[in-house]
């Protein structure tokens, strides 16, 4: 395990985690308290009609992300594929930017479950590097290391966004959340080295 933790891909992986998967922080916290706001919805009405959907569309996200993975490594090694449909979904969250500027609460719920389909493609991804990067046998260090990652980054942010939203709204917070996901595999891709 000491090995595992002197590599850089491994900090990479933390780090890039962090990032990357903060769309999905944001919306499995706030998707109720977010359509209340912006769009005057009572919490009832919110969790009935709407609230629901995203979750299941994330699902689907995770083993779309796992398809493509495939399809891409036909040309590619697993690594490399898993990474360019990391790209994908960092690029297809930019959308996040344009939940709180819709006009209704089901095309803000439509943007949301996009938001959440590509979070959990891209960590679907992401959590499978460690077995690429370092086998089997030491893959369980590098998991639970982007799961305390994931852990701190939930810690943190949620305070985060709370006093955005009381101060800001919830368009900044969007925003802001959109391109972090970009950031985040950039951390990835960088130190991936040849893998």
């Amino acid at each position: 395990a000491s090995g595992v933790f002197s590599d850089h891909r491994l900090i990479g992986l933390a780090v890039g985690n962090m990032l990357s998967v903060t769309p999905y922080r944001l919306w499995m916290n706030w998707t109720t308290l977010f359509l209340v706001n912006s769009y005057g919805l009572t919490e009832s009405a919110a969790n009935r009609g709407f609230v629901w959907m995203p979750p299941v569309f994330g699902t689907l996200g995770g083993f779309a992300g796992s398809v493509l993975a495939v399809y891409f490594a036909r040309s590619r090694s697993i690594a490399s594929a898993r990474v360019r449909t990391a790209w994908i979904g960092a690029a297809a969250l930019l959308v996040t930017a344009l939940a709180p500027q819709l006009g209704s609460p089901l095309a803000a719920t439509i943007v949301i479950a996009w938001s959440l389909f590509w979070t959990v493609a891209m960590s679907s991804n992401t959590y499978a590097l460690p077995i690429d990067y370092f086998g089997a046998g030491r893959a369980a260090t590098g998991v639970s290391l982007l799961t305390a990652s994931y852990g701190l980054m939930q810690a943190g942010l949620s305070p985060a966004i709370g006093a955005l939203v009381d101060r800001v709204g919830f368009g900044p917070v969007c925003a802001i959340v959109a391109v972090l996901p970009l950031v985040g595999i950039a951390v990835v891709d960088r130190t991936r080295g040849g893998s």
